[in-house]
């Protein structure tokens, strides 16, 4: 049986790469089909800035103290590499997944669950603000 639309509708994003922008549109919340497009922001992401905010995410997800977390958000800021631990596992593994180089290596599986729930919480945020 198809869709109608004659359900409640949700808002969305998605990003036009081409275009520049974010698309704004409703969206069935039954088929999850686009209903229409309500608007366009302009946007350009900005990927140091998008990297710093995943380090950051990623090392708070994995309960590091506060030190620890600032010293790998200054380190992701000045693309410093750090070869110990698990500071320098979140910093490799931010960079594999933004496609920023890196090449993938054998990462605990503690923090690759939380550069994956980083970029989760990224995505929401994302959402959140254009909804």
């Amino acid at each position: 049986m198809s869709c109608n639309h004659q359900t409640t509708h949700s808002g969305r994003s998605r990003y036009d790469r081409a275009g520049g922008q974010l698309l704004l549109e409703v969206v069935c919340d039954r088929c999850g089909a686009p209903i229409r497009e309500v608007g366009s922001i302009p946007y350009v992401p900005q990927p140091r800035r998008l990297y710093v905010h995943l380090v950051e995410l990623a090392a708070r997800e994995l309960g590091l103290e506060k030190a620890r977390v600032e010293r790998l958000r200054l380190a992701a800021l000045r693309e410093e590499p750090l070869d110990e631990g698990v500071e320098g596992e979140v910093l490799s593994l931010c960079r594999v997944r933004l496609g920023r180089g890196g090449r993938p290596a054998a990462y605990s599986p503690d923090v690759m669950t939380a550069v994956e729930r980083a970029w989760e919480l990224h995505d929401r945020r994302l959402d959140r603000a254009a909804a």
